[in-house]
């Protein structure tokens, strides 16, 4: 009897042994919260390779490994008007300037300076905050801006490479497009934001009749990390710990025929290094940003994702709006951007005349709280 018991002891221990060993084994198996920086890429390889419960990535999901990852503080210019005349004649490519057209002002954006000439179809402006754009030849005149969007590829998307769009009644590659316009940038741009890199973010086609134009726009990283175009800005009263957006528009360049910029701006602003801290040696971890970010949805309909990276979203350092936009400093936080394909509408059929915003869900890389806007309204939301 005793002996009986003492095996059914022998083999009670053994099974709890056993339970214990294959929990062991689970716990190891388990998502690790952080990971060492230069692993990020190809663990997010891993992440996109496979398929998620409410993310979907199937398609040709885009990933990245930055270069560097720091708590970064961005400033607009304060004195870039001074740069007029180089703008004006080497980015513009206005040939002669008639300097009884110009005319200086002084605004939110401090000393501004204009041009314009009617005759030589030439408009362009540049402002102290950084704010340039121009519009010439062709672009002068054209209507662009009410033309319907007929076409959008957007970089990441599964057959970007392989999308043709149309300009001046021939087709060009989505790749063409991008690589045009990136080196047109690194050729008259790079010299007056040198810490940043621009990349194609998407390439919209608008026709009316027979005429068209190619609208490129352009995301700007820093070392190897894209910046988000807008700031979190708090809401008065200043305990309500409520946040809204102000949206940058995004720099974007004008084709009306292959091989020509007619039109350029900046956006809000032109950018630099302020400060930088030390650099991050680990980051919340993809596997753990997907899976965070799948349990807050899971009573979502499955998402499309389009890319995962790395991005610095930014935030005044007053929390509000400043009264200048000149020497404004932005603070900008490391997160991983979950890139969900936008509603498109049907471009053959209705008469679009503006991009549907971008769907995201951001995980903060550093502390793993989330924010997300998924089209139910501006805000962006924290959970």
């Amino acid at each position: 009897m005793w002996r009986e018991k003492g095996e059914i002891v022998k083999k009670t221990f053994a099974i709890a042994a056993a339970f214990a060993l294959l929990l062991t084994g689970c716990r190891s198996k388990s998502v690790q919260k952080f990971a060492a920086l230069d692993q990020v890429g190809s663990e997010s390889e891993k992440v996109v390779s496979g398929d998620g419960k409410q993310l979907d990535f199937s398609g040709e999901c885009e990933t990245s490994q930055p270069e560097q990852v720091s708590d970064v503080v961005f400033a607009t210019k304060t004195d870039f008007s001074s740069n007029w005349k180089e703008l004006f004649s080497d980015v513009a490519g206005i040939d002669q300037i008639d300097q009884e057209l110009l005319v200086t002002a002084k605004d939110q954006m401090g000393n501004n300076v204009l041009y314009e000439d009617e005759q030589n179809k030439a408009d362009a402006s540049v402002a102290d905050s950084g704010f340039f754009s121009f519009f010439c030849g062709d672009s002068y005149s054209c209507p662009w801006s009410e033309y319907p969007i007929t076409k959008v590829a957007v970089a990441g998307e599964e057959g970007f490479g392989s999308e043709t769009l149309e300009l001046d009644g021939k087709e060009y590659s989505a790749k063409e497009i991008a690589d045009f316009a990136e080196n047109w940038l690194n050729s008259k741009w790079k010299k007056f934001e040198p810490d940043l890199d621009f990349k194609t973010g998407l390439i919209i086609e608008k026709k009316s009749g027979e005429n068209s134009v190619i609208a490129v726009e352009i995301w700007k990283y820093y070392k190897g990390v894209k910046l988000c175009n807008c700031d979190l800005v708090e809401l008065a009263p200043p305990e309500s710990g409520v946040y809204t957006q102000t949206r940058n528009s995004e720099m974007a360049l004008i084709m009306t025929s292959f091989g020509k910029v007619s039109g350029f701006t900046t956006g809000n602003s032109t950018l630099e290094v302020k400060s930088e801290g030390k650099a991050a040696e680990k980051l919340i971890s993809p596997q753990y940003a997907v899976d965070a970010a799948q349990k807050k949805f899971s009573r979502y309909n499955k998402l499309s994702v389009v890319s995962l990276k790395l991005k610095y979203v930014t935030t005044y350092q007053t929390n509000f709006a400043p009264e200048t936009d000149t020497g404004v400093e932005h603070a900008a936080a490391p997160v991983w951007e979950i890139l969900i394909k936008p509603d498109y509408p049907d471009f053959s059929k209705a008469e679009t005349y503006s991009f549907p915003d971008l769907k995201y869900i951001n995980v903060n890389a550093l502390t793993g709280e989330i924010t997300f806007e998924l089209g139910e309204n501006n805000r962006s939301r924290g959970i």
